[in-house]
Protein backbone atom coordinates (compact mmCIF):
# COMPACT_ATOMS: atom_id res chain seq x y z
CA UNK A 1 0.00 0.00 0.00
CA UNK A 2 1.18 3.33 -0.67
CA UNK A 3 0.97 6.40 1.56
CA UNK A 4 -0.33 9.56 -0.07
CA UNK A 5 0.66 13.02 1.20
CA UNK A 6 -2.26 15.13 2.47
CA UNK A 7 -3.64 17.76 0.33
CA UNK A 8 -1.73 21.29 -0.02
CA UNK A 9 1.70 19.71 1.20
CA UNK A 10 4.77 20.15 -0.77
CA UNK A 11 7.37 17.29 -0.32
CA UNK A 12 10.38 17.81 1.86
CA UNK A 13 13.48 18.93 -0.07
CA UNK A 14 15.76 18.57 2.95
CA UNK A 15 18.13 15.58 2.44
CA UNK A 16 17.74 13.45 5.53
CA UNK A 17 20.79 12.42 7.50
CA UNK A 18 22.04 8.80 6.89
CA UNK A 19 20.93 5.77 9.29
CA UNK A 20 24.37 4.15 8.59
CA UNK A 21 27.73 6.76 7.17
CA UNK A 22 30.86 4.13 7.24
CA UNK A 23 33.73 3.54 5.37
CA UNK A 24 34.91 -0.24 5.53
CA UNK A 25 32.82 -3.57 6.54
CA UNK A 26 29.42 -2.48 8.61
CA UNK A 27 27.30 -5.10 10.26
CA UNK A 28 24.49 -3.52 12.92
CA UNK A 29 20.91 -2.47 13.00
CA UNK A 30 19.28 0.95 13.21
CA UNK A 31 15.42 2.16 12.96
CA UNK A 32 14.26 3.66 9.89
CA UNK A 33 10.99 4.83 9.35
CA UNK A 34 9.75 5.91 13.18
CA UNK A 35 9.53 9.41 12.80
CA UNK A 36 8.19 9.71 9.52
CA UNK A 37 4.48 10.83 10.49
CA UNK A 38 2.45 8.91 7.81
CA UNK A 39 4.60 9.88 4.89
CA UNK A 40 6.18 7.34 2.76
CA UNK A 41 9.55 6.71 3.28
CA UNK A 42 11.97 5.89 0.79
CA UNK A 43 16.35 4.04 1.11
CA UNK A 44 19.47 5.22 -0.79
CA UNK A 45 21.78 2.84 -1.07
CA UNK A 46 25.36 3.80 -2.48
CA UNK A 47 28.42 1.52 -2.00
CA UNK A 48 31.13 0.36 -3.72
CA UNK A 49 30.76 -3.41 -3.08
CA UNK A 50 28.75 -5.97 -2.18
CA UNK A 51 25.76 -5.33 0.69
CA UNK A 52 23.00 -6.91 2.13
CA UNK A 53 19.72 -5.48 3.89
CA UNK A 54 16.77 -6.77 5.76
CA UNK A 55 13.56 -4.96 6.52
CA UNK A 56 11.78 -6.09 9.50
CA UNK A 57 9.43 -4.90 11.93
CA UNK A 58 10.22 -2.86 15.10
CA UNK A 59 7.91 -5.55 16.79
CA UNK A 60 10.93 -8.31 15.97
CA UNK A 61 13.88 -6.52 17.06
CA UNK A 62 15.03 -8.53 20.44
CA UNK A 63 14.29 -7.27 24.52
CA UNK A 64 16.64 -4.45 25.73
CA UNK A 65 20.35 -6.33 26.00
CA UNK A 66 22.85 -5.56 29.33
CA UNK A 67 25.80 -4.90 26.59
CA UNK A 68 27.00 -4.73 22.95
CA UNK A 69 28.95 -3.55 20.24
CA UNK A 70 28.00 -1.87 17.50
CA UNK A 71 24.75 -0.57 16.57
CA UNK A 72 21.24 -2.00 17.82
CA UNK A 73 17.67 -2.08 18.34
CA UNK A 74 15.77 -3.29 21.36
CA UNK A 75 12.46 -3.35 22.90
CA UNK A 76 11.95 -2.28 26.27
CA UNK A 77 8.28 -3.04 27.65
CA UNK A 78 8.96 -1.95 31.63
CA UNK A 79 8.23 0.87 33.72
CA UNK A 80 10.11 4.04 34.03
CA UNK A 81 13.39 3.76 35.54
CA UNK A 82 16.66 5.03 34.79
CA UNK A 83 19.37 3.72 32.65
CA UNK A 84 22.93 3.55 32.94
CA UNK A 85 24.86 3.26 29.91
CA UNK A 86 28.77 2.83 29.62
CA UNK A 87 30.62 2.94 26.00
CA UNK A 88 34.51 2.12 25.42
CA UNK A 89 34.59 3.47 21.69
CA UNK A 90 36.31 6.76 20.03
CA UNK A 91 33.33 8.22 17.81
CA UNK A 92 29.80 8.94 18.43
CA UNK A 93 27.61 6.88 21.04
CA UNK A 94 23.87 7.85 21.13
CA UNK A 95 20.68 6.30 22.86
CA UNK A 96 17.15 6.85 21.37
CA UNK A 97 13.97 6.12 22.90
CA UNK A 98 11.50 5.90 20.18
CA UNK A 99 7.99 5.99 21.88
CA UNK A 100 4.18 6.16 20.50
CA UNK A 101 3.82 9.51 21.14
CA UNK A 102 4.24 12.72 18.95
CA UNK A 103 6.69 15.06 19.01
CA UNK A 104 9.20 13.37 21.60
CA UNK A 105 12.66 13.96 21.35
CA UNK A 106 13.58 10.44 22.71
CA UNK A 107 17.57 11.66 22.43
CA UNK A 108 18.88 10.06 25.55
CA UNK A 109 22.65 9.88 25.14
CA UNK A 110 24.74 11.64 22.32
CA UNK A 111 28.50 12.39 23.28
CA UNK A 112 31.83 11.32 21.88
CA UNK A 113 33.97 8.83 22.89
CA UNK A 114 34.25 6.71 26.06
CA UNK A 115 31.12 7.30 28.52
CA UNK A 116 29.15 6.26 31.32
CA UNK A 117 26.08 7.86 32.69
CA UNK A 118 22.86 7.42 33.76
CA UNK A 119 19.37 8.61 32.13
CA UNK A 120 16.13 8.97 32.79
CA UNK A 121 13.81 5.98 30.84
CA UNK A 122 10.14 6.30 30.08
CA UNK A 123 7.54 3.20 30.71
CA UNK A 124 7.56 1.24 27.97
CA UNK A 125 6.16 -0.10 24.99
CA UNK A 126 9.40 1.95 23.42
CA UNK A 127 12.03 0.88 21.23
CA UNK A 128 15.65 1.73 22.05
CA UNK A 129 17.83 2.62 19.42
CA UNK A 130 22.10 2.46 20.08
CA UNK A 131 24.57 3.98 17.69
CA UNK A 132 27.96 2.77 18.90
CA UNK A 133 31.85 2.29 17.55
CA UNK A 134 32.38 0.80 20.44
CA UNK A 135 31.16 -1.83 23.39
CA UNK A 136 28.42 -0.81 25.22
CA UNK A 137 26.37 -2.14 28.31
CA UNK A 138 22.84 -1.04 29.22
CA UNK A 139 21.69 -1.64 33.20
CA UNK A 140 17.81 -0.18 33.37
CA UNK A 141 17.82 -0.11 36.93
Amino acid sequence: MRSQRPPNREPSTARPQPQVDTIGVYTGTTEYGSSSMGDGTTLQITADGNWSLTIAPVSAAPGLAASGAGDGVFLYDGSARKITATHDGSSNFSLIEETREAFTMGLLVNEIGADSGTVPLSSGPSAIVVSADGNWTLLAE
